[in-house]
């Protein structure tokens, strides 16, 4: 699985803490970080709702930004 970081792709030795230690970094706010982990928290009853587990949701997301982008890649010359 990977994740996104200030540094762009990341293997899953980028974890939570790392993220959050991103974002404060990035923001120097506690506040932001306490925003962050409240998303998380969020995102984890979403996918409980969604009977999946977060690395599982991810994994779907990233499948579909990754078909998206295939898609606009062998659409761009029809549309341009």
């Amino acid at each position: 699985m990977q994740f996104m970081g200030n540094t762009g792709n990341m293997t899953e030795a980028y974890n939570e803490l790392d993220w959050f230690k991103d974002i404060f970094s990035n923001t120097e706010s506690d506040r932001s970080v306490k925003v962050a982990k409240q998303s998380l928290k969020v995102f984890d009853l979403f996918c409980d709702y969604q009977k999946s587990t977060r690395p599982e949701m991810i994994k779907k997301y990233q499948d579909w930004i990754i078909m998206e982008m295939m898609l606009v890649e062998i659409l761009k010359p029809i549309l341009l």
